[in-house]
């Protein structure tokens, strides 16, 4: 098992064989994030978690950069979207809404994903 303690006190396991990402936050919330296998990271994501302002999609920055994935797939309500790792990284904007009480997000616009 890999471990992560992020700069909140947030705790980032990736589970050996299944791949599992799991956040364990400070406040004993328990979150299923997605899987990283063989280097792909895959989350579900529902319309909902969509930045209507930006029309991107949102990431945990700390959790995308200690995995640093070699690819992103997001299966958004069955429609099977990709991005490398390299692109991703390229594309990533930032906004903070620690003030809000929430971790500091990527967001990458939908535009830079392919369909799979």
């Amino acid at each position: 098992m890999r471990e992560h303690v992020d700069k909140r006190g947030n705790r980032i396991e990736v589970e050996e064989g299944s791949g599992c990402v799991t956040l364990f936050l400070k406040t004993r919330e328990t979150r299923k994030i997605g899987k990283l296998v063989d280097g792909v990271y895959t989350k579900y994501m529902t319309r909902k978690n969509i930045f209507r302002k930006t029309d991107s999609l949102g990431f945990n920055w700390e959790v995308i950069d200690w995995l640093k994935p070699k690819k992103v797939v997001v299966n958004l309500e069955g429609t099977w979207l990709n991005i490398s790792g390299e692109d991703f990284f390229a594309k990533k904007e930032f906004l903070d809404y620690k003030k809000l009480g929430f971790e500091l997000q990527c967001f990458v616009k939908l535009e830079h994903f392919k369909r799979r």
